[in-house]
């Protein structure tokens, strides 16, 4: 019995008591770790196959612990030039031991959940300005002039230059280009914050 799961853009053949490496995750030792997405499934039965996935079936394993993968080595050189560099990585992987695998009967955990009460828009609305409020009042304690520009912005350009903030997607217009610069450096030194504006 078998399955093949996809996690990470990789497809992975698994069994039973099988150890895997996938893409890391900040797990420790023993922690659970689900698979919903299966591709395939055998067993005596036979063979079935998701389009693209099987519903309700799913992989359940136990974290091991972080494993670094083989050495990739880097080597950079310029031909008559004396210019070599020779650099080494070990990406860093997540083993996983396979506990089971379940044809049927896996429930996502927000399939059934009860879907909680949405706030209403004035409320979602007054947080979203207070943040502002407190984002623009700490922007006046770093850079007074930083700060009379942004207000001066109209508001397409001032939400522009915020969200490229809170992106890290530099503006192409040449003169939101420098406030979202000298933004963004305040937010790398901690004097700004980096989310929830």
């Amino acid at each position: 019995m078998y399955a093949i799961i996809q996690d990470g853009g990789r497809q992975l053949q698994v069994e039973e008591g099988q150890e895997i490496d996938v893409d890391y995750r900040d797990a420790s030792r023993g922690d659970p770790i689900t698979f919903d997405r299966v591709l395939a499934y055998r067993d005596d039965d036979g063979f079935l196959v998701g389009q693209p996935t099987l519903e309700g079936a799913a992989v359940t394993g136990e974290v091991v612990g972080p494993k670094l993968g083989p050495k990739v080595v880097v080597q950079k050189l310029r031909k008559r030039k004396t210019y070599r560099r020779k650099t080494g990585h070990r990406q860093l992987h997540t083993r996983v031991k396979i506990d089971k695998i379940l044809k049927s009967g896996f429930v996502r955990p927000d399939e059934h959940a009860t879907p909680a009460e949405e706030e209403p828009a004035s409320a979602q609305k007054q947080k979203k300005t207070s943040r502002l409020n407190e984002f623009m009042k700490r922007l006046q304690e770093c850079d007074i002039l930083l700060a009379a520009r942004v207000v001066s912005l109209d508001i397409d350009d001032f939400n522009h230059v915020i969200d490229a903030v809170h992106y890290k997607q530099p503006p192409s217009d040449p003169k939101l280009l420098e406030i979202y610069s000298k933004l963004r450096r305040y937010v790398d030194e901690g004097k700004l914050p980096a989310t929830g504006y």
